[in-house]
């Protein structure tokens, strides 16, 4: 249990790096399903970073790789754009599809109907770029098929978290963005 915490720990010190100062940009406790999901469905530009912190040793190579790609985009982010980390199973506790398998992914969403996914880590800057570019609409899907980014949709899942309670807030307001 200890050690869960330590890593836990780890976790939210790496992405807390990726702030830049910008306290909104990653949301670690936004990690709860019914949160994610309210923040979809506000329609804003958002980049979903699933992530597993338990397997990855911050001594590996990628994982020091991928929080420093996350770190320097997180420090320059558009200020529209919302930045949320969310484990796996959160993930899959809230969204349908796209189906993640794997420790890692990155979602960047424009709107349900409008998505990029990179499946594994993002250790290349420029992936984030046109990640934010496509949600922000100044760029178009063939030049980020090159950086291993596919064209997706987003699709709610029902029943399991609390929808009607969720919608409720969400219609007064009251949801966290």
């Amino acid at each position: 249990m200890q050690r869960h915490l330590r890593v836990w720990f780890w976790f939210a010190f790496v992405l807390g790096l990726s702030l830049g100062g910008r306290a909104q940009a990653v949301d670690i406790a936004a990690a709860a399903p019914h949160q994610l999901v309210a923040a979809l469905r506000t329609g804003k530009p958002i980049i979903l970073v699933i992530a597993n912190p338990a397997p990855a040793k911050p001594t590996d190579e990628a994982y020091g790789d991928w929080a420093d790609a996350l770190n320097d985009f997180a420090a320059h982010v558009d200020p529209s754009v919302r930045i949320i980390s969310v484990t796996a199973r959160a993930y899959h506790l809230a969204i349908a599809t796209p189906r993640i398998s794997g420790q890692f992914g990155t979602l960047f969403v424009r709107d349900l109907n409008h998505a990029l996914l990179h499946r594994g880590m993002i250790v290349e800057p420029q992936v984030y770029r046109l990640g934010q570019d496509f949600i922000l609409q100044q760029t178009e899907q063939p030049s980020a098929k090159t950086y291993g980014l596919t064209s997706t949709t987003v699709r709610l899942r029902r029943g399991k978290i609390g929808w009607t309670e969720l919608d409720r807030r969400v219609a007064s307001g009251l949801a966290a963005s």
